[in-house]
């Protein structure tokens, strides 16, 4: 069962514990799953995706943080919560070396615990809802690249698939959105948002269309409005075809 709040993979050795923080974590609105070693947590990865990893940090499997090699190794992007019962400065450091995004001790304050988790999972979804964005991004100018110059090959009637282009990615990097919202937006707001999906940035917005950076983020609210989304993330999710 998913939640629209976050799926949390929770690793604790302690029954205990660990069925007393799931219990808790479900009645708070998130989707739990929970293995009680790092073998299991790499298993679970292998299988599906996470919004987040809730791990104890002296579980078996992970005495020297080898499943946070394992995330990191195998380009699986989560962000990591980390739990310890007697807090180390080389543990500390060990974890911030791995990328953990929150380090904390126990016993849990739930209370204190969720907002944290809902700051690791909106990160976790800004930065993968973005790396989609610049996919598509690279994959739109990669194809631009290559139609432009078979127009400069005399004879070419069918220019070249580009190479690196993948079939699922198109060419349009509006193509997700669909066409009746798009018809909501003035022109102005559709160069706007046209930039924005292929991975630009405000001021390079602003620069492209000659306009100045608040009249671009004026823009980008109206922009919010009309395609009925309330974040970046939301709006890069629906760029990247997220919630189809």
């Amino acid at each position: 069962m998913t939640s629209e709040r976050g799926e949390i993979l929770l690793a604790e050795e302690e029954a205990p514990l660990r069925e007393q923080h799931g219990r808790g974590l479900r009645q708070a609105g998130f989707s739990v799953f929970d293995v009680s070693t790092g073998k299991e947590a790499a298993k679970a990865f292998a299988a599906r995706t996470f919004d987040v990893l809730l791990a104890d940090i002296n579980m078996p499997g992970n005495a020297n943080l080898e499943l946070l090699s394992f995330i990191r190794d195998r380009g699986v992007s989560v962000p990591v919560v980390l739990m310890t019962q007697k807090p180390t400065i080389d543990s500390a450091i060990g974890a911030l070396r791995h990328g953990v995004v929150d380090y904390i001790t126990k016993p849990l304050d739930l209370n204190a615990l969720v907002p944290r988790l809902d700051e690791a999972i909106q990160k976790g979804r800004t930065q993968r809802a973005l790396a989609d964005v610049k996919r598509i991004a690279a994959a739109f100018a990669d194809s631009v690249a290559t139609l432009e110059a078979a127009l400069c090959m005399p004879g070419q009637m069918q220019p070249p698939v580009p190479s690196r282009f993948p079939p699922e990615v198109p060419l349009d990097p509006l193509a997700y959105v669909a066409a009746e919202e798009l018809e909501r937006l003035s022109p102005r707001e559709l160069e706007v948002a046209r930039l924005l999906a292929m991975g630009k940035a405000v001021g390079e917005v602003a620069s492209a269309l000659d306009l100045s950076p608040n009249t671009v983020r004026n823009h980008v609210k109206s922009v919010f409005v009309k395609l009925r989304v309330h974040s970046q993330v939301e709006l890069l999710s629906k760029f990247a075809g997220h919630g189809r």
